[in-house]
């Protein structure tokens, strides 16, 4: 049962953002009957609240991470903390590093296990409506085995690997980036696998989320133009 001395909306806005028709409807039935919330709107994707130009109506987004695109989680990691105005809260179960990484890029952000209650849903948008950060116990296990991603640094890339990084960076794949660059797939194979090996990463997924979440660095610096950079463009 719903603690209602937890917390209430005072006419904020929430946008949810899941493909799950159950689990969003739960969601806006909660909201609306327990929170008092002023509206609650559900997109599919980070895409199309962006693109509705309506990101700046919402006080607070609600993710569930297993339900959208992974591409969804990339145009958060390039975005400016200071560019969002809403709180974040993700929901979802098991490991993901790109929640992991937004989870320690943002501020203001709570992140609750699918199995949680309702109360804990209450206790994320409290804490957030303090300007504190949430994590339900349940979710803590998430986070405490964060991706070894995290902390490392990348130092003494060539050039062309700058290069190669960039372009994966912005979802181009191995023939593209041989194309753009007038270099073999193999060359670009090749970069790769050492980009791979200099950030002690295994996949392409690996190498791109450490850039994107910021903790890595090249010592003759990285020029990245990323177009998921200004969501207003969306």
């Amino acid at each position: 049962m719903y603690n209602k001395a937890i917390f209430r909306f005072s006419n904020e806005w929430v946008a949810v953002i899941s493909q799950n028709k159950f689990f969003t409807l739960g969601v806006l039935q909660f909201l609306k009957r327990e929170l008092n919330c002023g509206g609650a709107v559900v997109y599919p994707s980070m895409l199309d609240l962006f693109s509705s130009g309506a990101k700046k109506h919402y006080q607070y987004v609600i993710i569930q991470y297993s339900e959208i695109y992974k591409y969804d989680l990339y145009s958060l990691l390039s975005i400016d903390p200071a560019e969002i105005t809403f709180r974040l809260i993700f929901i979802g179960q098991g490991k993901n590093d790109l929640v992991s990484s937004l989870f320690t890029k943002f501020p203001h952000t709570a992140h609750i296990a699918i199995c949680d209650g309702p109360n804990e849903l209450a206790l994320a948008f409290s804490a957030l409506s303090k300007d504190s950060s949430y994590v339900s116990v349940s979710a803590k296990k998430v986070l405490e085995t964060q991706c070894s991603l995290q902390n490392k640094s990348v130092v003494n890339l060539t050039a062309r690997e700058q290069e190669v990084l960039a372009l994966l960076c912005q979802g181009h794949d191995t023939e593209s980036i041989a194309a753009m660059l007038h270099i073999s797939p193999r060359t670009v194979v090749r970069h790769k696998a050492n980009l791979m090996q200099k950030t002690n990463t295994s996949t392409t997924l690996q190498l791109v989320t450490l850039f994107l979440s910021h903790d890595i660095t090249a010592s003759d610096g990285l020029n990245y133009s990323s177009p998921m950079q200004n969501a207003d463009k969306f």
